[in-house]
């Protein structure tokens, strides 16, 4: 049996969640009831549809001393989401971190500034940015 599971990632940019998601080809979807086992459904003020039409990805807030936590929730059930997003979402960590990093990289240089990666052959990534 499949459920919905809170993932233990907590995000704070919005912003560079929503980039994160579309760079993935996932759309962003206001009060979406996101899908789940059994054609069951929970309702996220933000969501996020899967674009291979598997299960979906709420975002679940919650509030700490420095503002706004997200957390994705999703039921990974059947690996539509991993195909995409990587397991335990590892592709869009990837994605998310790279939006904050461009997102710092123009606060502080503007337009100055290049942001490459490349994959190591240990599977690493490299992140480079030039000035």
């Amino acid at each position: 049996m499949s459920h919905m599971v809170v993932l233990n990632i907590a995000l704070s940019n919005k912003q560079c969640i929503k980039t994160a998601f579309e760079n993935l080809n996932w759309e962003e979807k206001h009060d979406y009831d996101v899908r789940y086992f059994s054609g069951q459904t929970k309702k996220f003020a933000t969501a996020y549809k899967n674009p291979n039409g598997g299960y979906d990805v709420g975002l679940a807030v919650t509030q700490n001393e420095h503002g706004e936590i997200y957390s994705p929730e999703a039921d990974l059930y059947g690996g539509s989401i991993e195909e995409t997003l990587g397991s335990e979402l590892c592709n869009f960590q990837e994605a998310y971190a790279l939006a904050v990093l461009h997102e710092e990289s123009f606060k502080k240089y503007g337009c100055n500034y290049t942001l490459e990666t490349r994959e190591l052959e240990n599977k690493e990534l490299l992140i480079e940015i030039s000035i």
